[in-house]
């Protein structure tokens, strides 16, 4: 008897089922286009793309420099015109890096130390009002980072900032001044 009534409940409990929701409608369904523009890769945005999120991503490739995407609101087509590269400041020197100036040389000198050997980034950007463009940045972060403010330009005034992840073409100015000491915090200042 104990038998019949636990097969009884094994099988009454095997043909209810309980609904679920399906899984399409639980999350918003990614879309790779807005007002008919494809997104940019670096882009995402789900449902009616209220709000996207842009990711870091190499545009441009060559020997020694990288351009970045930047930031491609959902609705407008990515620039025609390719970004500016930026070239790991380490590399200068070498055979086929472009060349520099005797300026642009000593201005980049100045930042140069072991604790950013490895992040130090040049470029030259047209919105920048500088010696031809020529910037120098430490990508702490990565050469393409989005994140909010930048990074600062080290031979730049001092509130003025690149993002390469969200404009590779330009500096802008930021908020306050950060005055650029070229000594990274980890060295000793040098004796007057």
């Amino acid at each position: 008897m104990k038998l019949a009534i636990a097969f009884a409940v094994v099988a009454l409990l095997a043909t209810c089922s309980v609904p679920q929701t399906p899984k399409a409608s639980m999350t918003a369904t990614p879309i790779n286009e807005w007002s008919s523009v494809p997104l940019a890769p670096n882009v995402s945005c789900n449902g009616m793309c209220n709000g996207y999120s842009v990711q870091p991503y190499v545009r441009t490739r060559s020997r020694y420099g990288i351009g970045c995407m930047g930031n491609v609101p959902p609705g407008q087509h990515i620039p025609a015109d390719l970004p500016p590269q930026s070239y790991l400041a380490a590399d200068v020197g070498k055979p086929g890096f472009p060349t520099l100036t005797s300026r642009q040389m000593r201005s980049l000198k100045r930042f140069v130390h072991p604790v950013n050997a490895k992040t130090l980034r040049i470029s030259w950007v047209a919105e920048y009002s500088g010696e031809n463009g020529f910037i120098v940045f430490d990508a702490t972060d990565g050469p393409c980072e989005v994140w909010a403010g930048g990074y600062s330009v080290l031979n730049g005034t001092c509130n003025e900032f690149y993002q390469p992840g969200e404009n590779p073409y330009g500096s802008h100015a930021g908020s306050g001044c950060y005055p650029n000491d070229p000594r990274p915090a980890t060295l000793p200042s040098p004796k007057p």
